[in-house]
């Protein structure tokens, strides 16, 4: 099952995540109930630059935290919808699972 996570922060995300965040504070890619895809801010704008490699128009991004969580276990779902954290699935997602 594949579910979308947006946030305000990453802070936030991980406050609202505890278990799949790590001692150290790092997120936990995968287990066998589950694998993360912390994308972080999403570029709305791609940066644009000259041929000496300059930075002729800086990259733009949206705001808030996203992520992917493809769950192998659902009993996790009313854990994860408790969250606030979860979106409908985009048009057009930023990174999806192959």
């Amino acid at each position: 099952m594949k579910l979308y996570l947006q946030a305000e922060t990453r802070d936030q995300a991980k406050a609202a995540l505890p278990d799949f965040v790590d001692a150290g504070g790092r997120w936990i890619r995968a287990t066998h109930q589950w694998a993360l895809d912390p994308i972080g801010q999403i570029m709305t704008v791609t940066p644009v630059y000259d041929g000496e490699g300059n930075e002729v128009t800086p990259a733009e991004f949206g705001t808030g935290w996203h992520g992917n969580i493809f769950l192998l276990d659902e009993s996790l779902l009313p854990m994860l919808q408790s969250t606030g954290l979860l979106i409908d699935a985009p048009a057009t997602p930023y990174r999806d699972w192959a």
